[in-house]
């Protein structure tokens, strides 16, 4: 997975207006990368449809309830499909209107003072690549 997908992602998260004090941790972890689809055209040119998985993990301080809890969560979900929707997320590959940054697999697990949120984030694109000239 290229390296300046994480960096893209981490930088683009950081923007987020909602991170109350800013999260206690934050990682991102590379979790697939897989391509989906491939096609040719008669000059050669491929255009090759990716999907990249990467995983957020970040832990903040609880709120009183888990109601909040999942509510904090629902918030930041609904951020990433919004900034996904209007063109503000990351772009990694060629065709921008094809593009979409979506979310699966997400939940939280409170530990005492804190809590753990986790979600999977699906980065679908299609890169371009033109045939060499003879």
């Amino acid at each position: 997975m290229p390296e300046r997908i994480l960096e893209e992602l981490e930088a683009w998260l950081s923007t987020y207006p909602r991170w109350e004090d800013r999260p206690l941790r934050f990682y991102l972890l590379p979790k697939a990368m897989e391509e989906t689809s491939r096609q040719a055209d008669i000059l050669g040119n491929t255009l090759v449809g990716c999907k990249c998985y990467v995983n957020l993990l970040w832990e903040m301080e609880a709120l009183d309830s888990e109601g909040e809890n999942a509510e904090r969560m629902l918030k930041f979900l609904q951020w990433i499909q919004f900034q996904s929707a209007s063109g503000f997320a990351p772009r990694f590959g060629d065709m921008p209107a094809r593009e979409r940054i979506r979310t699966e697999k997400s939940g939280f697990t409170l530990g005492g003072q804190t809590v753990t949120y986790t979600v999977t984030l699906v980065a679908d694109f299609v890169k371009a690549y033109e045939a060499e000239s003879q």
